[in-house]
């Protein structure tokens, strides 16, 4: 099991047990006036990046400051210690830090405490958050409770590789541009050049492509597919125009080429993608000595959609309700949506979940990878509210509709026969799945 203590204890091969406190409860603990008591919490990272030195510089160090009584332990989640493992272990951490997609993992193993009352108890202004954001959280209860706070946001914009614009000699992609406007730039960049293969765009895998209109998977009245309608087709028709772009389909039908072909290969000249997938690898190259010239520009979309980007995609922090130290571990959360703390994510080129300006123009100060770099951009496109999310949506209609993106490029199937195969097998699934779950819950 991978670890980190900080703030106070040193680093050991093995997990320390949570310690019980005599049967009492987080509420009996508040009121004896035991927050003041040292205290160890426990911090699960699941589904996203968190590093041991965003750790300690995030967490350890502003809690060191202001709870000096509070140690910090960061645990990763992986074999020996998935959720489910832990929990059967009795050993449940007292933080979740992970994202939206994954909140439904959480859910379902009910560990979640809403956090309503925490934060009415805690005169906790909710307003200093992004409203879109609490919006966006609350989806995922039928209640609409707050299940989360938000910890920083993944934004996507439209990074670009300039030594390719330079090469050919076409000027970067600009301010609102359209999806069509893109394709038309990357088809100009789609060339073979002394032996080199060029490609100008990856529009990623359809989901990223949806998110700019919001589009639901999953029907939340009749919990059916909701991938055949007019939107949809649009989105798919989108991704088949850039796979038919002459020269675009690549060696064994290669039609994704993502990170590696921009960072690594060099041969993709724009990639729309999220702040958390890029900025930290475009760093690392440059403290490798082996920078990558690139820039970034605002996320384009449908024209309908211009001026927002894809929907809400949250860095967030869930509250163990089995811990017996939550009043502790709701400290360590609030702390986190400090000015100071999320000056300090801003500066590490995190966006800020809060409602202020100010801490967008502190965007990646701490990095010297990001000087000279048009960030700005970032900010010039909204986020968008959350599609009506699903249980479902994660594990099994984004693998389909992407088995019907492939199908597509690869000529097999035409748009409309992709998705009416796609939310076929996403139904079957899901009827599976749901029938599994009642003939388990009968044998129990």
């Amino acid at each position: 099991m991978k670890m980190t203590i900080a703030a106070g204890l040193m680093m050991t091969g093995m997990m320390v047990p949570l310690l019980g406190c005599g049967g009492e409860s987080a509420r009996e603990l508040a009121a004896s006036g035991t927050q003041d008591a040292p205290a160890t919490i426990t911090v699960y990272k699941s589904g996203l990046n968190l590093t041991d030195t965003e750790f300690q510089t995030f967490f350890v160090e502003p809690v060191r400051k202001k709870y000096p009584q509070y140690t910090l332990r960061l645990i990763a989640d992986e074999k020996g210690a998935t959720p489910e493992e832990l929990l059967a272990a009795g050993t449940f951490p007292d933080i979740i830090f992970t994202s939206n997609p994954s909140y439904f993992r959480f859910l379902g193993l009910n560990v979640v405490q809403s956090l309503d009352d925490a934060v009415k108890r805690n005169a906790f202004d909710l307003r200093r958050i992004q409203p879109v954001i609490t919006d966006s959280i609350r989806l995922y209860s039928d209640q609409g409770q707050l299940v989360a706070l938000p910890f920083s946001l993944n934004t996507a914009a439209l990074f670009y590789n300039k030594d390719i614009f330079d090469k050919f000699g076409l000027e970067y992609p600009g301010e609102g541009l359209t999806w069509d406007e893109t394709l038309k730039l990357g088809r100009q960049l789609t060339r073979s050049d002394n032996g080199t293969k060029y490609v100008g765009i990856d529009l990623t895998e359809p989901m990223n492509v949806a998110r700019g209109l919001s589009l639901p998977l999953i029907d939340p009245a009749s919990g059916k597919a909701a991938v055949g309608g007019e939107a949809w087709v649009k989105v798919f028709r989108l991704l088949q125009e850039s796979y038919g772009i002459p020269g675009y389909i690549g060696e064994g039908d290669r039609y994704a080429y993502g990170n590696k072909a921009f960072m690594q290969e060099r041969n993709l000249a724009m990639l729309p993608n999220w702040l958390g997938g890029l900025i930290g690898p475009l760093h690392e190259l440059a403290k490798q000595g082996n920078p990558l010239n690139w820039d970034v520009a605002p996320l384009p979309n449908f024209p309908e959609a211009l001026g927002t980007g894809r929907e809400i995609d949250i860095h967030s922090m869930m509250l163990s309700k089995i811990g017996a130290q939550q009043d502790q571990a709701w400290q360590v959360m609030s702390l986190m949506l400090s000015d100071e703390v999320q000056k300090t994510v801003s500066r590490s080129g995190r966006q800020s979940v809060l409602d202020n300006a100010q801490l967008n123009d502190e965007f990646g100060k701490e990095l010297d990878s990001l000087a000279g770099k048009r960030t700005a951009n970032i900010f010039k496109t909204k986020p968008r509210l959350l599609h009506p999310p699903s249980e479902f949506d994660k594990d099994v209609a984004i693998k389909r509709i992407n088995e019907a993106a492939k199908d597509v490029a690869a000529g097999r199937a035409d748009v409309n026969s992709a998705l009416r195969s796609a939310a076929d097998n996403i139904d079957k699934e899901i009827a599976s799945l749901k029938n599994t779950d009642r003939t388990q819950t009968g044998a129990k």
